[in-house]
């Protein structure tokens, strides 16, 4: 349990984290507000508060799952200040090598899809998967069917920022699954 001031402190360098984040607008198309997170990356101690705070928001996985690309560089230290858990990496298609499983999916602007390498984590891991960002959850349900489909348990989602109003979270939850953010818009 949490004291008073431990608290109160947690508030502030989530609310100094948050801060840090700024909007491009109409990025990468018009309509769009980008939630630019390269000032949060560029301050090191807002950086690692927002490593330390992710990680602590869900049980320990037997591998992170990150997403490309920006996801790399959140779940990367999660699982290397965890040493009992690896690393996993979910990829737009056609950038890993091996065999794949693949999962089409619709983004906010557009359509991909995402890879999993196949053999890497044995069926049954305990999985987190992390990202900078829910939107509107497209992203974050392919890469939970792309476990499934690779008998990967999926405990947690984790993302640095939800954007409550799209419907991503809600999404996820509504599946069974549990969602964690750092700060939500």
């Amino acid at each position: 349990m949490l004291s008073l001031r431990e608290k109160r402190e947690r508030v502030e360098k989530i609310g100094r984290i948050k801060s840090l984040i700024t909007d491009i607008k109409d990025f990468p198309k018009k309509g769009v507000m980008f939630k630019d997170i390269s000032p949060l990356l560029a301050d090191s101690e807002a950086f690692r508060d927002t490593i330390l705070y992710l990680q602590n928001m869900c049980e320990v996985p037997d591998f992170y799952l990150c997403m490309d690309a920006r996801g790399f560089l959140f779940g990367a230290p999660m699982a290397y200040n965890n040493d009992k858990s690896g690393l996993l990496m979910c990829r737009k298609k056609g950038k890993l090598p091996g065999e794949c499983s693949s999962k089409s999916y619709k983004l906010e602007y557009g359509e991909s899809a995402l890879e999993i390498r196949k053999g890497i984590a044995p069926r049954g891991s305990k999985i987190v998967i992390v990202d900078d960002l829910c939107a509107t959850g497209g992203t974050l349900l392919a890469a939970i069917d792309l476990c499934k489909d690779l008998g990967l348990e999926v405990l947690c989602c984790l993302c640095v920022i939800d954007l409550k109003d799209l419907g991503g979270s809600s999404k996820l939850r509504e599946k069974g699954i549990k969602f964690e953010s750092l700060i939500t818009y």
